[in-house]
């Protein structure tokens, strides 16, 4: 039985449209967190079902959880890597202690190899969703990948596993128990959709485009000026697509900076 959509807080993947990753990892990782999604909510977890919260952060902190599963006190943080398929995965210690990803292809059985997207930061998500929350919290890393094996040469403070082990989350957990109301609230507002997205709003953009021209204009003197700054208004305010996000971000950036320089002329 599915978790009811009562229990499910956020959006799968909404943190990553919001990063400045390239595109092509910006879609990949929003198909992983989506079919974690779907292997979450269908998993069995007993008669008392859990709440799910996808795309939450600490407020104050640029990491984000991709989701959190909530059972009783217990809280479960799970990872996604949408990893290629058809490779073998290796964790292996590095010799200051670090964590060292290592993948070959599994039809080969060739030489382990770093990779680019292996980076694991789970102890540090632990220790700071932990000290948050003052609960118990452990994790899960789920590589979203076909045909694959995982090997461990390294002490975890985390479960790796694939997509298809999803439904053995509930035996990392506690044994089933009412889940705490309070917990329930602060991990609803920590949500990416309870937060404001890192980019200005429309009317912020507008703002900041039609200073940073007029103050340009003012400045060097040139009429041109104005219909560069209605055009960019007009841009600016336009309803933006998750995946032109990423040209709005540094629109933004770009205007910021043309306000500083004209800012700056001004007060010379």
């Amino acid at each position: 039985m599915s978790i009811p959509s009562a229990n499910i807080h956020g959006t799968p993947g909404r943190a990553i449209l919001e990063s400045d990753l390239p595109r092509d990892r910006v879609d990949a990782g929003v198909a992983g967190e989506k079919r974690l999604a779907d292997a979450v909510e269908n998993a069995r977890w007993g008669s008392i079902n859990p709440h799910v919260f996808y795309s939450a952060k600490i407020p104050g902190r640029i990491f984000d959880a991709d989701a959190m599963v909530l059972r009783g006190r217990d809280v479960l943080i799970i990872d996604a890597k949408n990893w290629a398929s058809g490779y073998d995965y290796k964790f292996s210690p590095t010799p200051d202690g670090a964590l060292a990803m290592r993948r070959r292809h599994a039809d080969t059985a060739g030489t382990w190899s770093p990779f680019a997207g292996g980076d694991i930061h789970m102890s540090k998500h632990l220790t700071a969703w932990s000290s948050y929350l003052k609960t118990r919290v452990t994790g899960a890393l789920v590589i979203i990948a076909e045909n694959t094996d995982i090997t461990v040469e390294a002490p975890l403070n985390f479960v790796p596993m694939t997509i298809t082990n999803v439904h053995t989350l509930i035996h990392h957990m506690v044994p089933e128990s009412l889940v705490d109301s309070s917990l329930v609230l602060t991990l609803d507002a920590c949500t990416w959709v309870n937060h404001p997205t890192r980019t200005l709003t429309p009317a912020t953009r507008t703002l900041v485009g039609l200073i940073v021209f007029a103050l340009s204009a003012y400045a060097v003197g040139w009429p041109a000026f104005l219909p560069i700054t209605l055009a960019t208004a007009w841009v600016l305010t336009r309803p933006t697509p998750p995946e032109h996000q990423r040209a709005r971000q540094w629109a933004s950036r770009i205007i910021l900076i043309l306000f500083a320089v004209a800012a700056t002329t001004l007060m010379m």
